[in-house]
């Protein structure tokens, strides 16, 4: 990491571009901005149907 903002055309940091929202899923979490939380929870849905989701359920903190 060489510094705190994006490279040079790239687009800016998620949390720069207004109010974050966050949406859980059962295996995922999906933030957004400027999406209606409906939007946000279908790509949840999507994505703990995934198989690139873990399988599971808790973690343990080291």
């Amino acid at each position: 990491m060489t510094g705190d903002r994006p490279a040079p055309g790239a687009p800016r940091h998620l949390w720069e571009q207004g109010d974050v929202t966050a949406v859980r899923g059962a295996r995922s979490l999906v933030l957004g901005v400027g999406q209606k939380p409906e939007r946000l929870r279908e790509i949840a849905a999507a994505a703990d149907l995934s198989p690139a989701a873990p399988r599971g359920t808790a973690a343990t903190p080291r």
